[in-house]
């Protein structure tokens, strides 16, 4: 598993033979799985493109103009300033002659003469439109504050703008070379003050949304000293003793009040407190039920806390020790943590994190899951492992001895029986090898240039007789085939004591520390922090910072939104809708258009209550902001993610700690359905804007993690893996599509739909006999597969009545493409000049993928760009060659889900003019929204079901049906997995059985490999 940090490992697979179509083929199969992959832009299926793009103002035709202008006199300004000098690129080769130099400053000046003459026109239409819109506030009666915001944009346009077209005169009509490069400087310096096109997610490179944990983690500490210094421990350098701190070491064998006290990790709710009624108080039993009860997750730092670990029923040892001791305070019994380094045997240690076959297997799921670790060899044998590890001590008269004493317990360290599950494709005859003759007959690959095509009409056919041949298998051999016997079971060894007896399974290796807490180092924690946008359109003064421990997060409800930042605000709006609101017929552009007079509050919300506002900083609806979020990681520090936000979003921050309890699932659709009683009674009494969208937001972003894990865990199965889930958050918001701006004033604010957008979705993910290769391709087919849910999850929820909708993604993208007959490349830093010269896709794009490839990483896209019903643009993934991280993007300036505008309009409105309820009875009573509530509530509880089905291995399906059906999604998930044999040249397989000898089966780790 060391080749993964190995660079030249990097250069062997870049050069090698047949290395271009590997990627290629992985995501070009990928389109006949049932999941497209990914999506950032889902957009309504429009029946004519009127109804989603509706007809323009000439305010829209500004920005473009400028962002032309300002293009052309940078080009005007660099080669005017050449000095007739021969522009070389990096090979040394001749880029610009001087001929060239000369009509490129010709060209610019040519175009740049001619805009003073479309600035002077648009100017005109600019200030009838600005009139009528000053007319239309003053005829609706709007408040003084609002008429005087609309004033002060009019004027900020008009001195701006003046500016702009003096320098264009002033070069137009001036001989001088030197008067020339005056203007074009002085008016280039006045654009660069603003950005003024429509607002693009950031994005970085060296972060990919969809991956795995670095395989990093430290050795483990030895050293007692060391080991308190670690924790955040006072140790006094004379007595080698540590001070006694809120979380220190504990200096007397007594318990104090503080070891029967709930915090932040030992939560003791109504769910810890019947447990332990339910258990006699007994330390025993509430031992044995721990131990029985709660799946061992490899990771490190307190992440869940009691409550969300009892509800999830698995959890690292932080977070078992945690529910431990609130099930034992709860009981009134003392106890309290221990930390220590400790000993076990490599073979329980496979066992332990998940039936591996290899012991580096068991290395690598330590280490990318944080914990610190390190092998232990006796004569060059992996026998042992060590790493630190965090266990519980308990005080009574239930040890070994008599009388009461501190007794150890350990509820996270234990032993499964794991069984396999059955071979599809062996059972139904299927061949890989001629599956790969097949394919490779209708295929036509050049690793040269870099580029492939299938022929996917084969495909099809082929996957389409797979899944009958399997669904006829079950139903004749197997009809009451269990969860277990089609993907394999993994149970606790039951451990049932009577008294304990005071000793560890293991060898502890250093003296252990006690603590009536955690040491606040050793808490995840998720920090967000919102800024103003700056002139230049890029991160500028901080609004505010927020922080809190993952354990008090998880489980909640956590958005951003906006609210009116004054009264006068919210009587804009409600004052800006059209008389007429069923149906929402009468609102129109000019209703977007006026509501960038309104300021907004941003506000964080914790379920539902204001935690952090944004105090006396506004915005107006439409305003550009930048964010950064992400967890602090005890084992591997800070890590932020940047992210633009829109002011008048609502966004829905989904935290998926290491997978979604079912309590939190069952809550969100109670409230939901509760909801759609109300609504379908016109009951709206007692509503607060959250109510409307938060709980479809937060069902939309939870949902998709419900259904991601799930797949991840059935890619896993297939591929002989194990996957754990790591902390992971995104958000599920409403979209405003504005237009950018006119000198930093947003032209409109149109709500168009939701975004999926997830930010980050790491796993833990190792294959159990340690092939480098197959772990590549497990995370890259887990990484296609968490973004194809951007596109399902919105598609499902917002399908309602006679309305589809359909997904624009990178794989769809790229599918398309493949059907118009265009090429889908990969590029790497050896083509990427040769194949740059064959696309005609967005320079931006363009820009995006080669910082990508400088930093190390490939990237797959098509050569033209593609309309989709309105949308234009292309697709493209950067992928990590050396773990299989990849991210998805689409080249749109307004990255998102668009779902369903006649919804999109109704919940913005709700949301900010909630307290009306005469105003939202008209805009439902003629709405889908209980149509779109019960399908969202559909795929919501499909999640939670289907994470049931296979999380439970004991649960019979109802029928053979649901067997063929959770069948059948393997062969979906799995069908993206063909690989190329990096030195054979030659597609070697599918990488999706288990244990067959029909070629496509550990095909990297064969002899030889």
């Amino acid at each position: 598993m060391n080749m993964k940090r190995e660079d030249p490992l990097l250069h062997q697979f870049r050069t090698a033979q047949g290395f271009v179509r590997t990627t290629a083929i992985t995501i070009i199969l990928s389109f006949f799985s049932v999941f497209y992959s990914p999506s950032l832009l889902a957009i309504q299926k429009a029946h004519d493109q009127g109804t989603l793009f509706p007809e323009e103002s000439v305010l829209k035709e500004v920005p473009e103009h400028l962002v032309n202008i300002k293009q052309a006199l940078k080009d005007y300004h660099y080669f005017s300033n050449l000095n007739n000098q021969i522009v070389r690129n990096k090979k040394n080769e001749t880029e610009y002659t001087f001929a060239e130099i000369k009509e490129k400053i010709r060209t610019n000046y040519s175009y740049l003469s001619n805009q003073y003459d479309v600035l002077i026109d648009l100017d005109e239409q600019v200030m009838e439109e600005f009139d009528a819109s000053k007319k239309r506030l003053h005829d609706k009666k709007m408040p003084q504050l609002i008429l005087d915001r609309h004033k002060e944009k009019v004027d900020n346009y008009k001195s701006n703008m003046s500016k702009v077209i003096t320098q264009l005169k002033k070069l137009s009509e001036t001989r001088s070379d030197k008067k020339r490069k005056k203007a074009v400087e002085v008016a280039l310096n006045h654009l660069n003050q603003y950005d003024h096109r429509p607002p693009r997610q950031e994005y970085n490179a060296e972060q990919l949304p969809f991956g795995v944990s670095p395989d990093s983690a430290r050795a483990p500490i030895r050293d007692q000293q060391a080991l308190n210094e670690m924790l955040g421990f006072e140790t006094d350098q004379e007595q080698g003793s540590a001070a006694q701190t809120s979380a220190a070491p504990i200096e007397s064998d007594l318990p104090t009040e503080a070891d029967l006290a709930p915090n932040i990790d030992v939560q003791i709710n109504e769910d810890i407190q019947n447990l332990a009624a339910e258990l006699g108080h007994d330390p025993v039993q509430i031992y044995n039920w721990v131990y029985n009860n709660i799946e061992y997750i490899p990771s490190y730092g307190s992440i869940q806390g009691s409550v969300h670990t009892l509800h999830n029923e698995k959890g690292n040892a932080f977070d078992t020790s945690s529910l431990l001791i609130a099930l034992l305070r709860a009981s009134n019994i003392p106890a309290r943590y221990v930390y220590g380094t400790i000993r076990i045997p490599i073979e329980e240690a496979q066992n332990w994190v998940g039936g591996v076959d290899n012991p580096e297997s068991a290395r690598v799921l330590f280490s990318q899951g944080g914990i610190p670790s390190t092998a232990i060899s006796y004569g060059g044998a992996f026998e042992e492992i060590e790493i630190e590890h965090v266990w519980v001590q308990a005080y009574g008269d239930f040890g070994p001895n008599d009388g009461e004493e501190w007794v150890v317990m350990d509820g996270s360290y234990k032993q499964y029986e794991y069984t396999e599950g059955i071979d599809l494709y062996q059972n139904i005859g299927f061949d890989g090898r001629e599956f790969e003759s097949e394919l490779l007959s209708h295929a036509e690959i050049n690793d040269i240039e870099g580029w492939a095509y299938l022929e996917q009409a084969m495909v099809n056919s082929k996957i389409g007789s797979i899944r009958e041949s399997i669904k006829q298998f079950l139903d004749n051999q197997m009809p009451s085939a269990t969860a277990s016997e089609v993907f394999g079971s993994k149970e606790i060894r039951d451990k049932h004591i009577e008294r304990f007896i005071n000793k560890s399974n293991y060898k502890i290796v250093i003296e252990n520390i006690q603590s009536h807490t955690l040491p606040n180092n050793l808490r995840f924690k998720f920090h967000y922090n919102l800024y103003q946008s700056s002139v230049l359109g890029s991160e500028g003064k901080n609004i505010f910072t927020w922080e809190i421990p993952l354990p008090q997060l998880v489980g909640k409800e956590l958005a951003l939104s906006f609210r009116p930042a004054t009264e006068e605000d919210e009587l804009a709006l409600l004052q800006l809708l059209p008389e007429t609101t069923s149906g929402l017929d009468g609102i129109g552009e000019t209703f977007y258009q006026d509501l960038t007079n309104v300021q907004l509050v941003a506000e964080l919300t914790l379920d539902g209550e204001v935690y952090m506002d944004s105090g006396i900083e506004d915005f107006p609806m439409g305003a550009v902001l930048h964010s950064k979020k992400g967890f602090f990681n005890p084992a591997y520090g800070e890590k932020l993610k940047s992210a633009t936000v829109i002011a008048g979003q609502y966004k829905a921050i989904g935290i998926n700690a290491q997978g979604i309890a079912g309590h939190v699932y069952s809550g969100i659709l109670s409230k939901l359905n509760w909801m759609k009683s109300n609504l379908e009674n016109n009951q709206l009494d007692g509503y607060n804007r959250h109510q409307f969208m938060g709980e479809i937001m937060q069902m939309g972003i939870l949902g998709y993690f419900g259904f991601t894990d799930i797949h991840a865990q059935v890619i896993a199965k297939e591929m002989n893996a194990v996957h754990y889930r790591m902390p992971s958050f995104g958000t599920f918001s409403s979209h405003l599509q504005v237009d950018y701006s006119i000198f930093g004033n947003p032209i409109n604010a149109k709500p168009v739909g939701v975004v999926v957008d997830v930010n980050s979705a790491l796993g833990n993910n190792e294959i159990k006999n340690n092939c480098w290769k197959q772990w590549v391709n497990l995370n890259q087919r887990i990484g296609l597969m968490s973004s194809s849910n951007e596109h399902i999850i919105p598609e499902i929820m917002f399908s309602a009545g006679d309305t589809d909708v359909e997904a624009v993604s990178t794989v769809k993208l790229l599918k398309i493409a493949a059907e118009q007959g265009q090429k889908v490349y990969t590029i790497n830093e050896d083509n990427i000049d040769s194949v740059f010269s064959q696309l005609t896709i967005d320079d931006a794009v363009k820009n995006e993928i080669r910082r990508g490839i400088e930093t190390g990483l490939i990237a797959v896209t098509h050569e033209n760009n593609i309309d989709v019903n309105g949308w234009f643009g292309s697709g493209y993934f950067l992928i990590n060659p050396l773990t299989g991280a990849s991210s998805a993007i689409v080249s749109d300036g307004y990255n998102g889900g668009v779902a369903l505008l006649f919804f999109a309009a109704a919940m913005f409105i709700a949301f900010f003019l909630s307290p009306y309820i005469g105003v939202l009875s008209a805009i439902f009573a003629s709405a889908s929204i209980n149509l779109i509530i019960s399908h969202a509530a559909l795929a919501f509880g499909a999640a939670f079901a289907g994470a049931a089905v296979i999380e439970n291995n004991n649960m019979n399906f109802e029928n053979s049906e649901n067997a063929c059906s959770a069948a059948v999604m393997l062969i979906s998930v799995g069908i993206g997995g063909l690989i190329a044999s990096p030195a054979g040249g030659t597609i070697l397989g599918l990488g999706m059985g288990t244990a067959s000898e029909t070629g496509f089966v550990n095909l990297f780790c064969a002899a030889g490999e």
